[in-house]
């Protein structure tokens, strides 16, 4: 694996604010994203499932299981 190398202007504070805020945001979008498929009644996890169908065409449910990582 490549060492990531760090600016040396970058602080673990820095870091961590840039964590946090990707932590929010994936929040807000899966609240958001919830809202939308509860629309029409889809778990999020069925919406997952339709919208990768829509990019890759019909597929077995074996790969279907491998991109939602789950048996």
């Amino acid at each position: 694996m490549k060492k990531v190398e760090r600016c040396k202007s970058t602080t673990s504070k820095d870091f961590q604010k840039i964590d946090s805020l990707i932590v929010y945001l994936s929040r807000v979008i899966y609240a958001q994203w919830s809202a939308v498929t509860s629309e029409w009644g889809l778990t999020p996890p069925q919406n997952k499932i339709l919208r990768i169908l829509e990019r890759s065409g019909n597929q077995p449910i074996s790969e279907l299981s491998n991109a939602l990582a789950c048996t």
